[in-house]
């Protein structure tokens, strides 16, 4: 008896397209209502969005280690995420922040409360 489509890999793609479009309508809904009251009337020009995107480049390697190790294998997910602390760990120290700033968001993650799934 041939199993349900949902449990087969190669016709899972649909399952996952329409959870993606319906993703991005729902994030393109919240940008256009909070863009209309939040919108700025300067113009911004192709420089200021290279130099933007070049200083959000660090953020994008992080989530490369994590996808690209796990999907090559490299790493396993526990593994991944300890490589994701010690790259936010470097890139911080790397951006000049102060030790003690560091420390102040130790101390802030250990005492917020720890949500669950459940």
């Amino acid at each position: 008896m041939p199993l349900p489509w949902i449990y087969r890999p190669a016709s899972c793609w649909p399952g996952g397209f329409v959870a993606g479009l319906v993703t991005a309508a729902t994030l393109a809904v919240a940008i256009h209502f909070n863009g209309a009251t939040t919108a700025s009337a300067d113009r911004v020009y192709a420089g200021e969005c290279r130099r933007f995107g070049v200083r959000a480049l660090p953020a994008f390697g992080l989530g490369v280690i994590v996808v690209a190790g796990i999907r090559a294998g490299v790493v396993a997910p526990t593994e991944a995420a300890a490589l994701a602390a010690s790259y936010s760990l470097v890139a911080a120290i790397l951006k000049r922040t102060t030790i003690q700033e560091i420390g102040a968001a130790f101390r802030q993650s250990a005492r917020e409360p720890q949500q669950s799934c459940c």
